[in-house]
């Protein structure tokens, strides 16, 4: 039989390994989502901090965009 600690620690490892497993699952729909629904405009210099730049992709979300109203549940 397993002592307590010993299932206690198994027990935290596997909600740890489901807790990451569900982040991955939850950035990838988040990113997919970002890509679907939001038309990135083309990344021009931009200092409003609510922006947000995806240099390595070369784009970019501007707070100025308009979100089509069809998108808006």
């Amino acid at each position: 039989m397993k002592n307590f600690k010993e299932t206690t620690d198994n027990n935290r490892n596997a909600n740890l390994r489901r807790r990451n497993m569900l982040n991955q699952a939850n950035s990838m729909r988040n990113k997919l989502a970002m890509e679907q629904v939001y038309k990135p405009s083309d990344n021009r210099d931009c200092w409003n901090t609510m922006c947000i730049i995806f240099p390595q992709e070369n784009s970019a979300i501007h707070a100025d965009d308009k979100i089509p109203s069809s998108d808006i549940d």
